[in-house]
C-alpha cells in the first residue's frame, strides 16, 4: 500500500509540475507575441527585409502557446459512466474523479462502501486509478514535449533565417 500511495503522490507532483511549464511556455510565448506583433505592424516596411524571422517566430510562438494550453487542458471522458457494475467490480475506478463526478451522492457513497468490502475488487479499482491517471499524465508530458519542441525550433529557426537575412542585407 505505501508503493501505492508513493506512486500516487508522485503522479499528483508530475501533473503539478506538468501545469506550471506548461504555464511558463504560455507566458514566455505570449510575452513574445505581445511584443512582437505591434513591433511588426508599426515597422513592417523599416524590417522588411526580416519579415520572414519575424513570420516564422510569431507562427512557431502561437502554436507553442497551443500545445502549452492542450498540455493544461483538463482532458474529457468520452465514455459516460452508465454500467455501475463496471465500477463494482474495479474495472473502472470509481475513485477515479471523472468517473464518479456523474454519479449521485447515493450512488457514489454506495458504490465505495461495497467496493471497500471486496478486497479484490478494491485493489483492482486502485490500479486502475493509478493507471487513469498515469494516462492522464503521459498525455500532459506529450503535448509538453511537443510544445518545447516548437520552441526549440522556433528559436533555431529564427536565428538561421536572421543570419541569412543579415547575410543577404550586406551583400546589397
Amino acid at each position: 500500500m505505501t508503493m501505492i500511495k508513493t506512486s500516487s503522490r508522485n503522479q499528483i507532483d508530475l501533473l503539478s509540475i506538468a501545469g506550471k511549464k506548461a504555464g511558463i511556455m504560455i507566458t514566455v510565448n505570449s510575452i513574445l507575441l505581445t511584443i512582437l506583433i505591434p513591433l511588426y505592424a508599426s515597422y513592417i516596411f523599416d524590417f522588411s527585409s526580416y519579415i520572414i524571422p519575424i513570420n516564422i517566430l510569431v507562427v512557431t510562438c502561437g502554436f507553442t502557446i497551443l500545445f502549452a494550453l492542450l498540455a493544461t487542458r483538463p482532458s474529457s471522458n468520452p465514455d459516460d459512466i452508465n454500467n455501475f457494475d463496471q465500477l463494482n467490480s474495479g474495472e473502472r475506478s470509481i475513485f477515479y474523479f471523472k468517473n464518479f463526478a456523474r454519479l449521485s451522492k447515493d450512488k457514489f457513497v454506495e458504490g465505495a462502501n461495497e467496493l471497500l468490502l471486496k478486497e479484490v475488487s478494491f485493489e483492482k479499482a486502485v490500479f486502475t486509478d493509478l493507471y487513469d491517471v498515469g494516462v492522464d499524465l503521459d498525455r500532459k508530458f506529450t503535448r509538453l514535449r511537443w510544445c518545447y519542441t516548437i520552441f526549440a525550433s522556433s528559436i533555431l529557426l529564427t536565428m538561421l533565417s536572421y543570419i541569412f537575412s543579415v547575410i543577404d542585407n550586406s551583400t546589397r
